[in-house]
C-alpha cells in the first residue's frame, strides 16, 4: 500500500469515527501552558477568569488586563512515537516491521486539540475541510478590577486506526493475508465549541476570597463516524469497506465554575477550584450524514482531496438512511458535554520574585467536550530576569506519563509576549506508551492600579 493509502486511512479515522474516552487536553493560556498548567494559586488578570475566578480580586490583582492566544494546540499519540507515526504514514508498504511493535491490539490512537484559529489555518494550508466549524477570531479575554470576560474557540479531534490498517501501510497489501485485514475500531470524533465566560471575584475575609464564573457554550460542530469491516472477495483478491459519518451543526450549553483562595502574608496562596460544577449541553437534532465505499484501489491511488470530496454531507433522512449511517451515529451524543474538573494548588512568591506553584487535578465527570488533562500533579516555576519571565513545569500524570514544559514571557511596560511548548512521554507496563507535544503563542496587556502590590 502506498503512503497516500496510509494517510487516507489515518484521515478517515480523523474525519470519520465514533465516540471514545476523552484524553486530549484543554489549552490554558500560554503563561500557564509554560508551567505545565500549574498556574492556579497565582493566576492573575485574564488568566484567572477560567483558571480560578477567586483570584480576580486580590490585593495584587491588576486594574485592567487583556490577553489573546494567537495560536495554540497539542497532539498526543498512543501506541507509537510521533516519529514512528510519521514513518508509518510514509512507509509506502516497505517500512520496517519494528514500527508495529509498540501498537497495541486496540490500535494507534491520536488525540489533538487546537485553540482559536489554529485548526482553521491548518485546514486552509492543507486545502482540507475546516474541522472548527468556522472559527473567525482568536481566543481572547479581558478583566477590569474584579470581573472580566473570556472568549475561547477550541476544536478537539480524537482518532483510532486499527493495527491491521497500520500493518497494511507498513508491509503493503498481501493477497495471501486478505482475510486478516480488519478495520476493527477505526473511528474518530470531532468537537468544535466556542465559549464566552464571565467571571467575578470578591473578598470574604482579610485572607479569604471567592469567585465564580458562568460560561455560555456554543456548539459549532459535532462529528462521529466509523470505517466498517471490509467485504472480502478472496477469488478476485479485492476488499471493499464502507465509511460513514454523522454530524450536527449547532448546540447550546452553560457551565458554572467556583473558586476559593486563601492568602497569607502576600507570599503564600492556597487555592481550590471546581470547573463546571453545574453544566448542561444540548445539541441540535438536525443531522447530516455522509458515506462512501472504498476498495483497495481507492486506498492505494485516490488523491486525498478527491477522496474527501466523495464524503458530501446530506440531510439525515430516517426513511432513506443506510444501516452504516445509523451505526455510525448511534454514539453521536454520548458524553458530548463539558467535563467537571477539580483543582487544588498552592503558590509561593519568594523575595527574589520567583514564583513556585504545585497543583493537582482530577476529572470528576465523564464529559468529553474539550476534555481536561489526565489526573495528576504538576510543579511550575516562573522567574523574572530583566524583561524576561522564564518558566518551566513538570507534570506527573496517570499511567506513568510525564510532561515537560517551558517557555518565556517578554514584558515591555504593560505589554507581554508569551511563548510556551511542552513534550509528553511515558506509559508502559499495563498502560500504553504515549508521546506528544504542545505549543502556544499569545500576547497580553497588564495595567496596574492603585491597589496593586508588586
Amino acid at each position: 500500500m502506498s503512503a497516500r493509502a496510509a494517510l487516507i486511512a489515518a484521515t478517515l479515522a480523523t474525519a470519520l469515527s465514533s465516540a471514545m474516552p476523552g484524553t486530549a487536553q484543554e489549552n490554558p493560556w500560554p503563561r500557564a501552558e509554560a508551567m505545565g498548567g500549574a498556574d492556579l494559586a497565582l493566576a492573575r488578570g485574564y488568566a484567572a477568569i477560567e483558571w480560578n475566578p477567586a483570584n480576580l480580586f486580590l490585593e495584587d490583582s491588576v486594574a485592567f488586563s487583556f490577553g489573546s492566544t494567537v495560536y495554540g494546540g497539542r497532539i498526543s499519540v498512543t501506541g507509537a512515537s510521533l516519529g514512528e507515526m510519521a514513518d508509518i504514514i510514509t512507509a509506502a508498504g516497505s517500512g520496517p516491521a519494528s514500527l508495529l511493535d509498540g501498537i497495541p491490539e486496540e490500535g494507534l490512537r491520536v488525540d489533538a486539540v487546537s485553540e482559536g484559529l489554529t485548526a482553521t489555518r491548518i485546514a486552509e494550508r492543507l486545502e482540507l475541510p475546516d474541522p472548527s466549524g468556522g472559527a473567525t477570531v482568536p481566543s481572547m479575554a479581558f478583566t477590569y478590577k474584579n470581573g472580566g470576560f473570556a472568549w475561547r474557540h477550541q476544536t478537539v479531534v480524537s482518532a483510532v486506526v486499527s493495527r491491521e490498517l497500520a500493518d497494511l501501510a507498513v508491509n503493503g497489501f498481501n493477497p495471501e493475508r486478505i482475510d486478516e485485514y480488519a478495520a476493527r475500531d477505526t473511528r474518530l470524533r470531532i468537537f468544535s465549541v466556542a465559549s464566552l465566560t464571565f467571571g467575578m471575584g470578591k473578598p470574604l475575609t482579610e485572607h479569604l476570597s471567592a469567585g465564580f464564573a458562568v460560561r455560555w457554550v456554543f456548539g459549532r460542530k459535532l462529528v462521529t463516524g466509523r470505517v466498517f469491516e471490509p467485504e472480502i472477495d478472496v477469488d478476485a483478491e479485492r476488499l471493499t469497506a464502507q465509511a460513514a459519518a454523522v454530524e450536527t451543526r449547532g448546540g447550546r450549553g452553560f457551565g458554572l465554575d467556583l473558586g476559593l483562595t486563601y492568602r497569607r502574608d502576600g507570599r503564600l496562596f492556597v487555592s481550590a477550584a471546581l470547573r463546571n460544577a453545574i453544566q448542561r449541553m444540548h445539541w441540535s437534532e438536525d443531522l447530516y450524514f455522509s458515506q462512501a465505499a472504498l476498495d483497495q484501489d481507492d486506498l492505494g491511488s485516490t488523491d486525498l482531496t478527491d477522496l474527501i470530496d466523495r464524503f458530501r454531507a446530506r440531510e439525515f433522512d430516517p426513511a432513506g438512511t443506510t444501516l452504516e449511517a445509523y451505526a455510525a451515529g448511534s454514539t453521536l451524543f454520548q458524553r458530548s458535554f463539558l467535563p467537571r474538573v477539580g483543582r487544588l494548588g498552592v503558590g509561593y512568591r519568594t523575595h527574589f520574585g520567583t514564583r513556585v506553584q504545585l497543583t493537582g487535578q482530577a476529572a470528576l465527570g465523564r464529559g468529553s467536550l474539550v476534555p481536561p488533562r489526565p489526573d495528576g500533579v504538576v510543579l511550575g516555576v516562573e522567574h523574572p530576569w530583566s524583561v524576561l519571565r522564564l518558566r518551566g513545569g513538570l507534570a506527573l500524570e496517570e499511567g506513568g506519563v510525564r510532561r515537560f514544559t517551558g517557555g518565556f514571557g517578554l514584558r515591555l511596560a504593560a505589554l507581554e509576549f508569551d511563548v510556551a511548548a511542552g513534550y509528553t512521554s511515558g506509559g508502559g507496563n499495563d498502560s500504553p506508551v504515549v508521546r506528544g507535544f504542545s505549543a502556544s503563542v499569545g500576547m497580553g496587556f497588564l495595567f496596574l492600579g492603585d491597589r496593586v502590590v508588586r
